[in-house]
């Protein structure tokens, strides 16, 4: 991807959209040159023939808005939230008892994505999709994921991912049919407070969805005021 457009695109090379991504790096300039901006990003993306997202930065964006007619549809907006692990607040309720598994071969991988697949309603062969390229659980210094299973059975999922100094929260995921029990935040706890011991980092943070924001806030994590949105070409 050429800088000079403003444009940076990270492609994992699997079917699960979220994972091929192009981002605008630099406020446009005016909605021209927005408009080159996007066509620059469906440029690049043509060859992969892979589904992707745009990502903007919303105080980019404050005068602007991406136009109709460009082809992209919002279809997520996301917050950015942070907070200390030392410093999260107690939970509010017990918490579940879950048998916590770190994933470390291919089966732990497969369950956690498969989650993820489930609770976002996407289609289970994405899982195969995502595990043939290796971009995830493929570094065990960094990435602490882990699977809660209930009588068994994996019914939730969240990953921490040492980044820039920061421990990442990703991939946080329950089953459907097993929501609003505790699982979800039983097994980010864990996996939290795994990956500050092995990397003495307590500093977290992670993208929230408006569904997932008053959990996270209820931990003790704050919003900095940063929001991202997540745009696709509609079809």
């Amino acid at each position: 991807m050429r800088a000079s457009v403003g444009l940076e695109a990270a492609w994992v090379n699997s079917t699960l959209p979220f994972c091929n991504g192009t981002f605008l790096t630099a406020a446009p300039a005016d909605a021209a040159d927005l408009v080159r901006q996007l066509e620059a990003a469906k440029a690049d993306a043509a060859p992969h023939a892979l589904p992707w997202a745009l990502f903007t930065y919303d105080p980019h964006f404050e005068n602007l808005a991406i136009p109709a007619e460009s082809g992209f549809a919002r279809v997520m907006g996301v917050r950015v939230m942070t907070a200390d692990i030392a410093r999260l607040a107690a939970p509010r309720r017990p918490l579940p008892a879950l048998d916590f598994r770190r994933v470390t071969d291919d089966t732990g991988a497969r369950h956690a994505l498969d989650l993820n697949m489930q609770a976002y309603g996407m289609p289970s062969e994405m899982t195969e999709s995502v595990l043939a390229t290796g971009a995830f659980f493929g570094d065990p210094s960094r990435e602490f994921g882990f699977v809660g299973y209930a009588n068994g059975t994996p019914v939730s999922t969240a990953s921490a991912v040492l980044i820039d100094g920061w421990l990442y929260v990703a991939l946080v995921a329950t089953m459907p049919g097993h929501q609003k029990n505790g699982y979800a935040e039983a097994v980010m706890r864990h996996a939290l407070q795994q990956a500050a011991k092995a990397t003495n980092v307590t500093r977290t943070s992670l993208d929230a969805t408006d569904a997932g924001a008053p959990l996270y806030a209820q931990m003790g994590y704050t919003e900095t005021g940063e929001t991202w949105g997540m745009w696709m070409l509609a079809h």
